[in-house]
């Protein structure tokens, strides 16, 4: 088992190194904020305007690393803005 200090260093991690979400692999968002509570990490984007069709979502490390990989099937108005939020819980595995 992973000893619960070393997983909240992950989640320290994530925070220190989210910086962006790729939409659709083509629209770049920058992270608005990134909050740690243990080994749960919150992460929020900015606002995104004229996008209608959202298929993928990449949650990105300032060195362009993929942090997050997730598929997604949303439509919307194009005038309608969007923000996303990831929410991430750090745990262990088995070995």
């Amino acid at each position: 088992m992973i000893a619960d200090d070393y997983l909240k260093l992950v989640a320290q991690d994530i925070q220190a190194r989210a910086s962006t979400v790729l939409i659709n692999n083509t629209t770049s968002v920058p992270v608005l904020s990134v909050t740690v509570a243990g080994k749960v990490v919150t992460v929020r984007t900015e606002t995104v305007q004229n996008v209608t069709a959202i298929t993928n979502l990449k949650l990105k490390t300032t060195d362009g690393k993929v942090i997050i990989d997730k598929a997604v099937n949303l439509t919307m108005p194009a005038a309608q803005q969007q923000d996303f939020t990831f929410t991430i819980e750090v745990k262990g595995g088995t070995a």
